[in-house]
C-alpha cells in the first residue's frame, strides 16, 4: 500500500493519500510503503528523521493492532518471498 503523508512541525500526520498504484496530484512532505492494516491507524503514528532518513514511529502511549495471520497467508508469505529470492538468482 503506497501513502503519501502531510505532517506538522512535531511530526504528526495532518494529511494522507493512501491506495494501490496512486498518483499524487498535489505535493505531499513524505512518501511511504506501508501495510494494509496501517491505514486505519494512521493517526497512531509520526513521521521522525533518523540519520537523514523520514520513518515512521509510534507515538508515545499508542499501540499498532497487527492481525493475526492464519497458516494459510503465512504460508502464501513464505511462498512470495522464496519466489523472490529465485528470481535474484536467475
Amino acid at each position: 500500500m503506497q501513502a503519501f503523508l502531510n505532517v506538522d512541525e512535531g511530526g504528526n500526520i495532518t494529511k494522507s493519500y493512501c491506495g494501490v498504484n496512486i498518483v499524487a496530484v498535489e505535493p505531499y512532505d513524505y512518501f511511504f510503503i506501508i501495510e494494509d492494516y496501517v491505514v486505519d491507524q494512521l493517526h497512531k503514528l509520526k513521521v521522525v528523521i533518523n540519520d537523514g532518513k523520514p520513518e515512521l514511529i509510534v507515538k508515545d502511549g499508542e499501540d499498532m493492532v497487527v492481525p493475526e495471520l492464519t497458516e494459510e497467508e503465512r504460508k502464501i508469505i513464505e511462498l512470495e518471498e522464496e519466489l523472490a529470492r529465485l528470481r535474484t538468482k536467475l
